[in-house]
This record gives C-alpha cells, structure tokens and sequence, in this order.
C-alpha cells in the first residue's frame, strides 16, 4: 500500500522506488498496475462520471459516442435522472438541464457545446465565453486530480490495462477521499 501510494501521489518510475522502498522492481510492477479519460464533474469539483481505457487514437467525439453516458443522455425513460425542465431565474420559457462540452461533442437536447469559431456574431462570443467559464470546472478537476496524483504529470510507461485501474484508482481516492489531502497522503508515503 505505502509503495502504490508513492508511486500514485510522487509519479516515479518503478526503479526509482525500487531504490527507495528496496523492493525490486520486477515485484513492483506486479503489485502497482496511455490513456484517454473522458469525464464529467459538477460545480465542486467532484467527478460524476468517468469513462477510462479508450485508445489513445480515438477522438473525444468517438469516444463519447461509444460511452454509456451518451447512450443514458439518448435514453427515452432519463437513466441519468435529470431534472425537469424549468425556467431560468426571471425567466419564463422552460429550458432543459444539460451537460456542457467542448465543440468535439454533438449538440443535443442535454448537451452545449461553443459556437464554431468561424464568423461568429458578438452573442455566440458572449455565449461562448460564459460557457468556457462553466467548462473550467472539469479542467479544474483535473489539475486537482494530477496535482494530488503526481502520475499524470508525465507518460505511466506500463500496459494500458494497468493505466485504467491506476486511473479508477486516483479517481476513486479523489472522489471518496475528499477529506485526503495531498499533505496527508506525503505523510502516509514519506
């Protein structure tokens, strides 16, 4: 536990703990398992959904059409469970929940994505502005999570099947582990 959590906070390479920890490297990379992640966070930073071990080559578009969230968002009877449709505050007309990406995703009913860049008028710039102040949350996020989890801070050079479980790992210490710190995870690894 004490040597995956160096290696998840610090990003060292498995010789470097391997002199540390006098473990050989071999028996840490036995223990200790590039990768694309798609995610959704809300407006404390916290991730709602996760989506890890898409290929590299793929696009985030690809990716999110393959995804169950995109087939949740398609779904007739709202697995997702949104809200209904309300009105903005001092408005009247009704406008859905949605999600906000960024212009690789499809617009849909629940999903808002910027104007294209091409001749836009000064609303769609406003529009999209304000929608790039919102979209700062999951960027956000994931400064938090390399930040906390020093590994994503440079190439994990290990098989992409050990990356995903790396991946969940972070993102499960991050979002269960409010209260961890990354002061509190150098005192349990150091």
């Amino acid at each position: 536990l004490e040597v995956t959590l160096r290696f998840l906070a610090a990003g060292k390479s498995f010789r470097s703990l391997m002199y540390s920890t006098r473990i050989h490297e071999s028996t840490i990379s036995r223990f200790v398992p590039e990768v694309l992640l798609l995610a959704m966070c809300d407006a404390r930073y916290k991730f709602t959904y996760i989506n890890v071990g898409a290929n590299e080559r793929v696009s985030d578009a690809g990716i999110f059409q393959q995804s169950s969230l995109c087939r949740a968002m398609q779904a007739v009877h709202n697995p997702l469970n949104l809200p209904k449709p309300q009105p903005l505050p001092g408005q009247n007309s009704v406008v859905p929940y949605v999600i906000i990406g960024d212009d690789a995703f499809p617009l849909g009913k629940h999903l808002l994505k910027p104007y294209p860049q091409r001749s836009m008028s000064d609303s769609s710039k406003i529009f999209n502005y304000r929608l790039s102040r919102a979209r700062r949350m999951i960027e956000s996020s994931f400064g938090i999570l390399a930040n906390r989890f020093r590994i994503f801070l440079a190439p994990i050079n290990l098989p992409v099947e050990n990356v995903e479980i790396i991946t969940l790992a972070c993102i499960a210490l991050h979002v269960t582990g409010t209260n961890i710190r990354t002061s509190y995870l150098k005192k349990i690894i150091i």
